[in-house]
């Protein structure tokens, strides 16, 4: 009985010792969820908005069997007060998978991640761009 609290504690102090190196990379992140066509303010300065310009999602249908899950291809437009840039990111719904997308607005550095797209699709559903909501992280390195 001893050896077995005594391994809890012990596990428990190892998981919370723990940090995985994508927390570090992705510390001071703030979040930015968006639907199309709605333009919504980041969280930098509150000028930065981001447009969902394009969208193609190739992802296997729920309850469907697939010989390849599918991506979604994503178009957005990011601004702040001066400047744009159009970026392009793919979400595979694995979080390893997902890379991060630099880009720049004017000479400011920045760093892209999404983290979800919704809903997902439904064998014979058609989906417009209007019906998706994205969420993303966005890093100012």
């Amino acid at each position: 009985m001893k050896a077995r609290i005594i391994l809890v504690l012990l596990t428990g102090l190892f998981l919370t010792g723990c940090k995985s190196k994508e927390e570090d990379t992705l510390a001071g992140i703030e979040n930015l969820y968006f639907t199309s066509p709605l333009e919504l303010s980041g969280r930098f300065d509150g000028n930065l908005t981001v447009t969902l310009k394009e969208l193609t999602d190739t992802r296997c249908p729920r309850n469907v069997i697939c010989i390849q899950q599918g991506h979604v291809d994503l178009t957005l437009l990011v601004r702040n007060a001066g400047d744009s840039a159009r970026v392009k990111a793919v979400y595979y719904g694995k979080a390893k998978e997902e890379q991060p997308v630099k880009f720049r607005l004017g000479d400011r550095p920045y760093t892209m991640i999404i983290q979800s797209v919704m809903p997902h699709p439904l064998e014979g559903q058609h989906l417009k761009i209007e019906d998706y909501v994205v969420g993303l992280r966005i890093l100012e390195r």
